[in-house]
This record gives C-alpha cells, sequence and structure tokens, in this order.
C-alpha cells in the first residue's frame, strides 16, 4: 500500500471512531449509571489520538503502532485531572466538577507541549521533539472533541463557544495533516525512523523526495 493509501486508510478510520464514539452513548440507558458513558468516552479520545498519529506516521510496524499506542494513553490521560480536582477517585464526584480541571485548559497543554519541543531542539533530541508532537496531537484532539460539548478553554483569557459538530469532525480530520504540512514546512525530519531517513536523505541526493 503507498503512503498515500496509509494515510487514507487511517483517515477513515479517524472518521468512524469519531461518528461511532459520539454515537454509542445515545444507546446506554442512564439506568447503567455513569460507567459505561465515561469508558466510551475515554475509548473515543484513545482512538482518536490513535489514528491520528498513524496518519502521521503512516504507522505499519510494530514500532509505530507503539507511538499510536502511546499517543492514545496520553489522550487518555487527561482525564486524569478530573479525580484530582475532585480528590477522589469517585467516578461520581469526577464528573460533577463546577468548573474544568487544570489539564483542560488548552493554553496549558499548548504550552506544556511548546516546552518539551523547545528542550527537546536545545538539547538536540529527536525523540523529545517527537514527543511534544505526540502531546499537542493527543491533547489538542482531546480539547477539540471536547470542545463540541464546552467550547475551547484558553485560561485565563475565558472559552470559545461549542464548536459547531460538524467543525469539530473536520477539525479533527485536519489537525494531523496540519502537524504534518508544518513538519514538511520547516523540513523536520526527526519523526522519520532510521530506515525512513536513509531513504529519504538518498531521495533528496536525487531530488526525488518521498511523500
Amino acid at each position: 500500500m503507498s503512503l498515500l493509501g496509509f494515510r487514507t486508510t487511517y483517515e477513515l478510520a479517524l472518521l468512524f471512531t469519531c461518528l461511532l464514539g459520539d454515537f454509542l452513548p445515545s444507546t446506554v440507558k442512564s439506568t447503567h449509571g455513569n460507567l459505561p458513558r465515561a469508558l466510551i468516552d475515554s475509548s473515543t479520545h484513545w482512538g482518536v489520538a490513535f489514528f491520528s498519529w498513524a496518519i502521521i506516521v503512516q504507522a505499519k510496524n510494530y514500532k509505530e503502532f507503539a507511538e499510536c499506542l502511546l499517543c492514545g494513553v496520553l489522550a487518555m490521560g487527561i482525564d486524569a485531572d478530573h479525580f484530582i480536582a475532585a480528590r477522589s477517585l469517585s467516578l461520581q464526584a469526577a464528573l460533577s466538577l463546577s468548573s474544568r480541571p487544570f489539564l483542560h485548559s488548552t493554553t496549558l497543554t499548548l504550552s506544556i507541549s511548546l516546552i518539551i519541543f523547545i528542550t527537546g531542539h536545545i538539547l538536540n533530541k529527536g525523540w523529545i521533539k517527537l514527543l511534544s508532537v505526540m502531546c499537542f496531537i493527543a491533547w489538542t484532539s482531546h480539547h477539540i472533541r471536547d470542545g463540541s460539548r464546552r467550547g475551547l478553554w484558553f485560561s485565563p483569557i475565558g472559552s470559545t463557544p461549542p464548536i459547531p459538530y460538524n467543525l469539530y469532525v473536520i477539525l479533527t480530520l485536519l489537525l494531523p495533516l496540519l502537524v504534518i504540512f508544518i513538519l514538511k514546512l520547516f523540513n523536520s525530519d526527526f519523526m522519520r525512523s532510521d530506515l525512513h531517513r536513509q531513504l529519504y536523505v538518498e531521495a533528496k541526493s536525487k531530488n526525488v523526495l518521498p511523500i
């Protein structure tokens, strides 16, 4: 399968994940409590981040799929701040907060991602810069999905209106493509595996760059 084929497949999987994750909660009866809805929501965040990263790296080997798994875990991990803010392991308490917990501030997560990237740049460590991009994808995709219900929270300025559903889906599909565009724009190759980097250098010497 070509690189374009991988990206198209993962984009379709990403779209399906969004639609399915937003449909399933409506099938859960209120008598089942909050746990099924919370599990569906968390799993959807995981799936969205997983396929977003798969699009970026065109995942096709164990290492790249492991990165996708990690990206999904980072996206799910944001919701731990509900329990931290509630100071309780109770799901009911975590879902009954009067305001959004700290990791749901887009200002904060963007700042953390930027700090990680700058650290990687200063230390000249590609894996740290890769981690910064992974955090950006995981956390921003999470915020965009939550934003379809509550808007994006840019503390201390405030929140935007809720993102229209169609726009939320479009933004989710475009986010990994935007990251790919920016990385190519700045000729960043720290995302590439050693083999891909070697092929990239050889193709560049022949003025035939891979997609």
